[in-house]
Parts: C-alpha cells; sequence; structure tokens
C-alpha cells in the first residue's frame, strides 16, 4: 500500500527509535565499488554481487519495485564498523547513468552518506589518492570545539561526508556550549513559511488532506479502543425492568 507524499505529522503514539539497518546507493562498476569501499574504509564484504532479475522466481520482488522497464541488475552488500549495511546495486538493464549534477540537493532523496573517523584530514586524503574527490575544505563544524566535517565523493560520483565524532556528541546537546544563539524553527513558523511559499490561489485544504492519508495506516495499525457504554438514564433503566417483568 503507497501513501501520498505530505509534510513531516506529529506521530499517532509513542514508539521507540528503530536502529539504521543499511543504504543503498547505485555504481556504475558492482566490483569497483566493492574493492573501493573495502580499500578505502576497510568495509566487509558479506553478499554477492548476485544477478536480480525481472524473469527470475528467485528475484521475483524486482519488477514490483523498480517497474516494467527494469530487466536485470547486480547486487552486493558490505557491512561497516558499527553494523549498517552498504547495499551497493549496478543496473545493467537499463544501464547505470550519471546525472549531469551529482548533487542535487534540492530534490527530494538521500543525497549524501555520512562516516565517521577522527582523522578525516587522513581519510579525506586517502579517498582522493584512490580515485575519488575532495569536495569541500575540511571545516571546524563549531568554533572552539572539536568537531570537524568534510565532503568528498566517491570515484562514481556519490557524495560522502566524514565527521570526526559521534553523532548524538555532536548534536544532542543543542546549542553546544559557547556557541551563538541560533533560530530553532517552531512548527507554528514552519507552517507560516510553508503557506507563504504556496502559489495564489492554492489549494488551502491540499496538505491537511494528504497528511491525513498518510496518518491512516498507522492509525489503523493502532489497537482498538475499548469504548465503555454511556451510563443510562433512570428511565431507560425503569423500560428495561418492565421488559423484564413480563
Amino acid at each position: 500500500m503507497t501513501t501520498p507524499a505530505s509534510a513531516p505529522i506529529k506521530p499517532c503514539v509513542p514508539t521507540p527509535p528503530r536502529a539504521l539497518n543499511h543504504i543503498g546507493i547505485t555504481v556504475p562498476d558492482i566490483y569497483a565499488a566493492i574493492d573501493w569501499y573495502q580499500a578505502v574504509f576497510g568495509f566487509s564484504h558479506i553478499m554477492g554481487p548476485r544477478v536480480l532479475q525481472a524473469t527470475s522466481s528467485v528475484t521475483h520482488e524486482t519488477p514490483t519495485l523498480f517497474g516494467p522497464k527494469f530487466r536485470k541488475a547486480y547486487q552486493a552488500h558490505l557491512i561497516t564498523a558499527n553494523g549498517i549495511g552498504l547495499e551497493l546495486f549496478q543496473f545493467v538493464d537499463p544501464p547505470v547513468k550519471k546525472p549531469a549534477d551529482n548533487l542535487e540537493y534540492w530534490k527530494i532523496g538521500y543525497w549524501h552518506l555520512c562516516f565517521t573517523d577522527p582523522d578525516i584530514e587522513g581519510l579525506a586524503a586517502r579517498i582522493v589518492a584512490a580515485g575519488g574527490r575532495q569536495r569541500i575544505p575540511v571545516y571546524e563544524f563549531i568554533p572552539g570545539r572539536p568537531y570537524k566535517l568534510v565532503y568528498c565523493e566517491d570515484p562514481f560520483g556519490n557524495i560522502i561526508e566524514l565527521f570526526s565524532h559521534h553523532y548524538a556528541e555532536a548534536f544532542s546537546n543543542w546549542p553546544q556550549p559557547g556557541m551563538a544563539p541560533q533560530a530553532i524553527l517552531s512548527r507554528e513558523e514552519f507552517a507560516a513559511e510553508m503557506a507563504a511559499l504556496q502559489p495564489q490561489g492554492a489549494g488551502k485544504g491540499a496538505g491537511k488532506s494528504a497528511a491525513r492519508a498518510a496518518v491512516k495506516p498507522a492509525r489503523e495499525a493502532m489497537p482498538a479502543k475499548v469504548t465503555k457504554p454511556a451510563p443510562r438514564s433512570a428511565a431507560q433503566r425503569g423500560k428495561t425492568k418492565a421488559r423484564a417483568g413480563k
């Protein structure tokens, strides 16, 4: 079942955080990508490449996912130091195409991977030496703090961020001590900004209806509430006793 795209919505019920399982990326050469991520990042190659075919009963889910145009692809799995999977795809039919701009950050979707290393200068140099690219200089992310970042890309054009510290350490205590005050966008401010960007005459209820449609499956999955019957009036109790006496 699919749901229409909508703005983020508040969860219906509290739920524990899930673990990130893996990330899938497309490359033009499956073995070159396996070798590169093993050599540069030390990832373990745990499966593949296997052949995905629309006509095969073993990979029968692929035409449902990729549509009627899909015929064949190669797939491999690597694993990082903290157990997150990196899934590699090389599409054969139709073949992989490199976009004219591989940093289309304004389009919906995933636009970079991020890996942690305390020596991001050294790892960035390693990426470049292995045929990748360093896109920007190394930045001190928070002045006066040890956090640093840099953006690179693999030889196939996938954007890679390198971050020097654990994600939660940098972002769960925000703003960090000593930082200048920063604007945090409230839901109300966000709604006002989005409304201001809407074209003149756009339907005001469109976003709300899409959000309602998106949240419906989650509500359907929730356990049904047990509704207690409303207390009966004295007149209703009297009628019941009268019927019982007959």
